[in-house]
């Protein structure tokens, strides 16, 4: 699904939402049948767990490799998963890069820099991934890398919510599409 609209219209407020990094002020937030405004904060790390995220600066530790880059966030969850470094290098594979497992950040063009980050959001496979203008800073091609890495995803059963202003992605590659309009003056 992409989430469309103009720069400042809330498309980076609205992922916040659905993450539940931000609640709303009336209302709910719903995100896969749970209402994100009644849960208790202690109760928002766990949910967070079904999610992924890919952030439009990539947030990569730059003294870890990118290996270590997708396996941290795995650590840091205590999920119950077998084998985690398996786990981390298939995210890797799935976008590509399983040969720059350890390469550090800065050894990394950008868009393999996103698509680090793309791996980091879908190593625990979350059902859902909240992708915050991930293309914004790259050219045509690492644009087009990063887009083959979320359908990749999609195909093995996963939603990419994707927040854009860009066009050409919502018209060559999003199945829904929900438009974020600026409210009249």
């Amino acid at each position: 699904m992409c989430v469309e609209g103009p720069s400042g219209v809330g498309k980076t407020t609205l992922l916040k939402l659905l993450y539940g990094s931000l609640r709303p002020w009336c209302g709910e937030a719903r995100v896969d049948g749970v209402d994100l405004s009644k849960l208790r904060n202690r109760h928002v790390a766990r949910f967070r767990r079904q999610l992924g995220c890919v952030f439009q600066s990539y947030e990569l530790l730059p003294h870890l490799s990118a290996l270590e880059n997708v396996l941290l966030p795995l650590q840091l969850a205590h999920l119950n998963l077998n084998q985690p470094n398996e786990r981390a290098l298939d995210a890797l594979e799935v976008v590509g890069l399983s040969d720059k497992a350890t390469s550090l950040p800065r050894e990394l063009s950008g868009g393999e820099q996103q698509r680090v980050a793309i791996a980091r959001g879908i190593a625990h496979e979350p059902r859902i991934l909240l992708a915050d203008e991930p293309t914004g800073n790259l050219d045509t091609e690492s644009t087009d890398d990063v887009m083959r890495a979320f359908e990749a995803y999609h195909e093995q059963g996963g939603t990419v919510v994707l927040a854009t202003h860009d066009e050409r992605l919502r018209d060559r590659h999003a199945r829904k599409i929900v438009r974020i309009v600026p409210r009249a003056a």
